[in-house]
């Protein structure tokens, strides 16, 4: 659990700002005004959470399913159930 801090002694005025040693106790203390993260995607990270949800998973995996049915229809000699439905 954090400790709690009396900001009010920490409080410096817009005109005055922080002296260097402020500022690093403040940086020890936690309390340092960094910048977020960088929340920059990559190219392939935004192309993965695009294309392989769940539901696109899915959806890929009939399409498989579809194709090897059709190989094997095919391959029996079924070519008029494949010109049919697929």
């Amino acid at each position: 659990m954090k400790k709690q801090i009396d900001l009010s002694k920490l409080s410096p005025t817009p005109e005055n700002g922080l002296f260097q040693n402020e500022a690093e106790n403040r940086e020890r203390m936690g309390l340092a005004n960094l910048p977020p993260k960088d929340k920059e995607n990559s190219a392939w990270s935004i192309l993965r959470r695009t294309l392989f949800p769940f539901f696109n998973l899915v959806l890929y995996g009939i399409g498989v399913a579809f194709l090897i049915f059709s190989l094997v229809l095919n391959a029996q000699g079924r070519k008029d159930l494949v010109d049919a439905y697929f």
